[in-house]
Protein backbone atom coordinates (compact mmCIF):
# COMPACT_ATOMS: atom_id res chain seq x y z
CA UNK A 1 0.00 0.00 0.00
CA UNK A 2 2.94 2.49 0.88
CA UNK A 3 4.74 1.75 -2.16
CA UNK A 4 1.33 2.38 -4.54
CA UNK A 5 0.93 5.79 -2.59
CA UNK A 6 4.51 6.75 -3.19
CA UNK A 7 3.89 5.83 -7.18
CA UNK A 8 0.30 7.61 -7.07
CA UNK A 9 2.20 10.62 -5.35
CA UNK A 10 5.27 10.59 -8.30
CA UNK A 11 2.97 10.20 -11.44
CA UNK A 12 0.95 13.15 -10.01
CA UNK A 13 4.21 15.17 -10.16
CA UNK A 14 4.95 14.11 -13.28
CA UNK A 15 1.60 15.11 -14.25
CA UNK A 16 2.04 18.34 -13.39
CA UNK A 17 5.24 19.50 -14.65
CA UNK A 18 3.93 18.38 -17.89
CA UNK A 19 0.97 20.46 -17.74
CA UNK A 20 3.00 22.94 -16.57
CA UNK A 21 5.72 22.74 -19.46
CA UNK A 22 2.73 22.71 -21.81
CA UNK A 23 1.06 26.52 -20.26
CA UNK A 24 4.35 27.62 -20.96
CA UNK A 25 4.40 26.35 -24.54
CA UNK A 26 1.39 28.06 -24.74
CA UNK A 27 2.28 31.42 -24.32
CA UNK A 28 4.68 31.85 -27.49
CA UNK A 29 3.52 34.99 -28.99
CA UNK A 30 1.21 35.62 -26.12
CA UNK A 31 1.31 39.32 -24.42
CA UNK A 32 2.22 38.50 -20.42
CA UNK A 33 3.02 40.41 -17.30
CA UNK A 34 5.23 39.75 -15.04
CA UNK A 35 6.93 40.84 -11.85
CA UNK A 36 10.65 40.64 -12.31
CA UNK A 37 13.64 40.72 -9.81
CA UNK A 38 13.03 44.35 -8.61
CA UNK A 39 8.81 43.14 -8.34
CA UNK A 40 8.04 45.28 -10.38
CA UNK A 41 5.50 44.63 -13.45
CA UNK A 42 7.03 44.06 -16.70
CA UNK A 43 4.68 43.32 -19.84
CA UNK A 44 6.11 41.72 -23.45
CA UNK A 45 5.27 39.14 -26.23
CA UNK A 46 7.00 36.06 -25.05
CA UNK A 47 9.34 34.79 -27.48
CA UNK A 48 10.62 31.83 -26.67
CA UNK A 49 10.33 28.75 -23.84
CA UNK A 50 13.26 27.50 -22.58
CA UNK A 51 12.84 23.87 -20.28
CA UNK A 52 15.74 22.78 -17.95
CA UNK A 53 16.79 19.85 -16.97
CA UNK A 54 15.00 20.23 -13.79
CA UNK A 55 11.43 20.53 -16.02
CA UNK A 56 11.17 24.11 -15.43
CA UNK A 57 9.80 26.38 -17.77
CA UNK A 58 11.39 29.71 -18.33
CA UNK A 59 10.46 32.18 -21.07
CA UNK A 60 12.04 34.72 -23.23
CA UNK A 61 10.06 37.89 -22.86
CA UNK A 62 10.59 41.01 -25.33
CA UNK A 63 14.10 39.98 -25.56
CA UNK A 64 14.99 39.31 -21.85
CA UNK A 65 16.01 35.83 -21.57
CA UNK A 66 15.57 34.16 -18.46
CA UNK A 67 12.12 35.12 -16.62
CA UNK A 68 10.94 31.82 -14.20
CA UNK A 69 6.99 30.98 -16.28
CA UNK A 70 5.71 31.37 -12.47
CA UNK A 71 6.44 35.03 -12.59
CA UNK A 72 3.69 35.80 -15.14
CA UNK A 73 0.66 37.69 -13.70
CA UNK A 74 -1.47 37.79 -16.89
CA UNK A 75 -1.42 36.79 -20.05
CA UNK A 76 -3.26 39.17 -22.61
Amino acid sequence: ALEQESNTAQSTSEMSEQLSRSGALGLIGRTVSYTDADKSTQTGVVERVDIGADGKATLTVGGIAGIDARAVTQVQ
